[in-house]
């Protein structure tokens, strides 16, 4: 179908094959369907002429499915998959989180912490913060220092904070 714009402005007319924009004063030859026709020509300003073709049916679910469709509901299926995996390790953090809150609130009735927390160097002048696993890692040697010194009151609300900002 011939579409001639006779507006001052540019025309957006839906067609078989997408968005087609229209300048002003010029024409294009585009595929409508009868609906799309009859969309276009309410537009003041835009003639329409030509008959339009037919209507398309979308494929059934599962028929015409193209090797890109395929490939991506798989690479949607791995992302789901690596969602959950962080989902789970979110949740492991945040338990450790509260597992360290109620070590720091525990030690100022005078209960001991679950481990002793303590920087470890790593290797190449980076250091973490070990109990049992490593909880905070990344600490430069003043950091580590500084960490070392602090009460094991201290070092657990430390950690509890890092752990926080971490699973946020």
């Amino acid at each position: 179908m011939k579409i001639t714009n006779n507006t001052p402005a540019p025309q957006g007319v839906h067609a078989v094959s997408g968005l087609v924009w229209v300048s002003p004063g010029q024409s294009v030859d585009a595929d409508l369907t009868s609906g799309q026709a009859e969309r276009a020509r309410r537009i003041d300003g835009l003639v329409v002429e030509g008959n339009a073709v037919a209507e398309v049916a979308p494929p059934a679910p599962g028929e015409g499915d193209s090797a890109s469709t395929k490939k991506l509901v798989a690479e949607r299926d791995k992302l789901k998959t690596e969602l959950n995996a962080a989902n789970g390790q979110v949740k492991t953090l945040t338990d450790r989180v509260a597992e360290l809150e109620q070590a720091s609130k525990d030690s100022t009735d005078g209960r001991a912490l679950p481990a002793k927390l303590e920087a470890t160097h790593r290797g190449r002048g980076s250091f973490s913060i070990m109990d049992a696993n490593e909880l905070v890692e990344g600490l430069d040697k003043d950091a580590a220092d500084k960490f070392n010194a602090l009460s094991d009151k201290d070092k657990a609300k430390f950690v509890a904070e890092a752990l926080k900002t971490k699973a946020a």
